[in-house]
């Protein structure tokens, strides 16, 4: 994880304006897995009672190993490999299946990016109902995060972390913070079992 809240304040500054400032924000802010980061599309976005629902994920990959009706592929991933861009519509366990309070800086920051993804021109529409796009409305996939983020820490000379290590630093400053029981980290990091949680 990042060594203190400092680099961490380093890190959300950085992200402002560049590719990926939308998921380094969720997973800090909710500490999400980047699949889930991707799969939010603004029907899971209730602004009305401020949640956000994380009910579906992203990942690139071959949708032949995955059961039927599990899954839709909404594209192909760039590069040599050219693997599928998979919408899973079933997540890895029931407890990933959650709903987090938008607190009013990311209540406010979602309604500008929704404002703005309202108005912006698209090279697509593939995917206008999908939080996490590109300045012309193209998905982000899970390989331009993690690429992007390697850079993002070189150019702000930031230890060279996974960007899940992002979702583990939230989930350590919670458990730091004295305010909340195991049980309830681990219910809102969506871990399966204790033991997941408590060695994080």
């Amino acid at each position: 994880i990042l060594a203190s809240a400092e680099q961490l304040n380093t890190l959300a500054r950085a992200a402002k304006g560049s590719y990926i400032e939308t998921p380094v924000i969720l997973a800090m802010v909710l500490g999400l897995r980047r699949s889930e980061i991707i799969g939010i599309t603004w029907d899971n976005v209730d602004f009305e009672n401020r949640l956000i629902h994380i009910k579906q994920s992203v990942v690139n990959g071959d949708s032949s190993i995955l059961p039927k009706g599990t899954y839709k592929v909404i594209g192909k991933a760039g590069g040599k490999r050219k693997r599928e861009i998979i919408l899973k519509t079933m997540l890895k366990t029931d407890s990933s299946v959650r709903s987090f309070t938008m607190n009013d800086a990311l209540y406010n920051y979602m309604k500008a990016l929704k404002a703005k993804q309202d108005v912006m021109p698209r090279a697509t529409k593939a995917y206008m109902d999908f939080v996490c796009v590109n300045a012309v409305g193209a998905l982000i996939t899970p390989d331009a995060i993690t690429l992007q983020f390697r850079k993002l820490l070189d150019r702000n000379n930031l230890p060279h972390i996974k960007f899940h290590a992002l979702r583990h630093s939230c989930i350590s400053l919670l458990a730091n913070n004295n305010a909340f029981s195991m049980k309830q980290i681990q219910d809102y990091a969506g871990h399966s079992d204790f033991l997941t949680t408590f060695n994080v």
